[in-house]
């Protein structure tokens, strides 16, 4: 299974890159939405992996005026929209039918019940065209997975914090390509109009690689907040501005980072509510390695890695789908 589902990756990742950067996109969605941050693949070491992150909206994973995407939940509790995998794709949340069964779970689309999340997404990639389910891939280029996640069963299930409206625990994407999906980073605004901040390193809001010595630049965008008011934290210090709107690239900090030694840095960003109603902090992760050509040689698929590649061989196939300046920027020492 896992040479399968490194063959499944691999032979998306042209339709993945191309369906995200303009063709056959769901246009159901905006960035109005109200859930946001990202869910990731807890994988536990058994082999199931690859899924990586998943963003639920592109005012925290990406930039709207490219991909303008996002999952929203209604007063009825129904989600519906689409969240994004760099590695799997689209999966759709709402207007599903013909769902699996399985102990403890409901067959019914994707709905928020009291704290509980019930129902069921799907995965694009096994959709012979988008996210028309009605023709799917056949088995052979699927090794039999059907794209379903389930998120609630018997003994798990995604819960939400109605007062903060974070969500926590595991989604089950089954054994072989997914496995358990931690929401722990996925947030439902209770009011769509309460402060945002999103903390990008190289314009990514998500985890971010770099290779020692390599410019690290640290940006945010958000609204709501008083611009004057922003403390760093973590790998940084110091005042810093807040951010007054949600368009990339936001406010630039200067001067930019870079380390020397290995590992994981986190840069923190606090800022005050514009109406005087808290503070709102967000983090970035920087993972920094000693060699990023060892790393994409383990990991080809990497959007990081596809964008180095690309800068050397721009004629290959892939880049020819994902614009230069869409790619996730990448910044060396010169």
């Amino acid at each position: 299974m896992k040479n399968l589902k490194q063959f499944l990756v691999l032979s998306a990742t042209i339709l993945v890159f191309a369906f995200y950067f303009g063709f056959n996109h769901p246009a159901s969605s905006n960035s109005a939405d109200n859930v946001s941050g990202y869910a990731w693949e807890a994988d536990d070491g058994g082999g199931v992996g690859g899924m990586g992150w998943l963003s639920f909206n592109c005012i925290s994973g990406g930039n709207c005026a490219t991909s303008d995407y996002g999952v929203s939940i209604d007063g009825s509790g129904n989600m519906s929209g689409y969240s994004w995998s760099s590695n799997y794709g689209w999966i759709k949340f709402g207007g599903l039918s013909n769902f699996p069964s399985g102990e403890g779970t409901q067959a019914q689309n994707a709905n928020l019940n009291g704290n509980n999340l019930k129902g069921w997404a799907r995965f694009c990639a096994v959709a012979t065209s988008g996210c028309d389910f009605s023709s799917l891939k056949p088995d052979s280029a699927t090794g039999g997975w059907d794209g379903w996640v389930s998120l609630s069963g018997a003994g798990y299930g995604v819960t939400i914090n109605q007062t903060s409206g974070v969500f926590s625990d595991y989604a089950w994407g089954g054994p072989d390509m997914v496995g358990w999906i931690d929401f722990s980073q996925v947030k439902m605004s209770v009011d769509n109009e309460e402060p945002k901040l999103f903390l990008k390193a190289n314009n990514n809001n998500d985890l971010t690689k770099v290779e020692v010595g390599d410019v690290i630049t640290l940006s945010s965008t958000g609204y709501g907040l008083d611009t004057t008011s922003g403390e760093a934290t973590g790998s940084w210090s110091g005042g810093k501005a807040c951010p007054d709107s949600l368009t990339s690239p936001g406010t630039v900090y200067t001067p930019s980072f870079k380390h020397s030694t290995p590992g994981t840095y986190r840069y923190t960003l606090t800022c005050d509510s514009a109406e005087g109603g808290g503070t709102i902090s967000d983090y970035v992760d920087v993972v920094v390695l000693s060699s990023l050509d060892d790393y994409c040689t383990d990991n080809p698929i990497d959007p990081i890695c596809i964008s180095i590649h690309c800068e050397s061989y721009p004629d290959d196939p892939i880049c020819a789908t994902i614009p230069p300046d869409q790619r996730q920027p990448y910044y060396r020492e010169n």
